[in-house]
């Protein structure tokens, strides 16, 4: 009877070791997802090695944007791309017909705009971040070029189909960020962040240039200009995102 009682006792330690599954990570999980769009805006491949902020984050009283995900990520992806355009003019590509957007693109045009961006006097060239945009070009304009001709690519996409991949890859993390303890004030989940556009293209636009507050002259329009960015961080529970960007 002893024996028979070790021996059940060590099959099922046997089995509950064979079925214990380690805590799935934000990469394990983002790694089973698969679009079927085909990807027109692939960011450069970067990794950030070190991540540092322990400062806090100011209590804000805005109201959230009245936008769905999808309107706030076109947005998003818009209005950085003006961003680019007012520091490397020479490499706009104009938006003529968007269909899937006509209205929240007309709209946000209408607006007053409040802020703008101007290059920094010294952008390094070795800076880690700059190499893997310059990466395959002579010189990191050359790559910013190109990586404004892949986002002007996807809102191409997005104005005439109304969606994308890296859409899709951002609703997917508004979705896991409802799970606890998915996205942190950790590197993982700012690298986690920085493969999707939208963010890459707030980092790379900080780290270029310095934005500016425009000086109102009385110019009407419907409302005024609003932080898309940050409250697309919001929506993936990455408050923290655009106030490490700007510390």
């Amino acid at each position: 009877m002893k024996k028979t009682f070790i021996a059940i006792m060590t099959l099922s330690l046997v089995s509950c070791a064979s079925i214990y599954r380690r805590p799935e990570s934000i990469q394990d999980k983002m790694s089973r997802y698969r679009s079927k769009e085909i990807r027109t805006n692939i960011v450069p491949d970067y990794f950030a090695k070190d991540f540092s902020f322990r400062g806090r984050i100011p209590a804000s009283a805005e109201d959230s944007l009245d936008y769905t995900n999808k309107n706030l990520y076109f947005l998003s992806l818009y209005k950085q791309y003006e961003h680019f355009s007012e520091l490397y003019p020479s490499f706009k590509k104009n938006v003529k017909y968007c269909p899937r957007f006509h209205q929240e693109l007309l709209t946000y045009r209408e607006t007053k705009k409040t802020t703008t961006f101007v290059k920094k006097e010294k952008i390094t060239e070795n800076h880690d971040f700059l190499n893997v945009v310059s990466k395959g070009h002579s010189n990191v304009e050359e790559g910013i070029k190109k990586h404004m001709n892949r986002n002007f690519d996807e809102i191409i996409q997005l104005c005439e189909q109304g969606y994308s991949h890296n859409y899709y890859i951002y609703e997917n993390l508004v979705t896991l960020s409802k799970e606890p303890g998915v996205i942190l004030r950790n590197k993982e989940s700012y690298n986690i962040l920085l493969k999707n556009p939208i963010f890459f293209n707030q980092k790379l636009l900080t780290t270029i240039g310095s934005e500016r507050r425009i000086q109102s002259r009385g110019i009407a329009s419907t409302t005024l200009d609003q932080d898309f960015i940050k409250e697309a961080s919001h929506r993936v529970g990455a408050k923290w995102f655009s106030y490490y960007l700007k510390r």
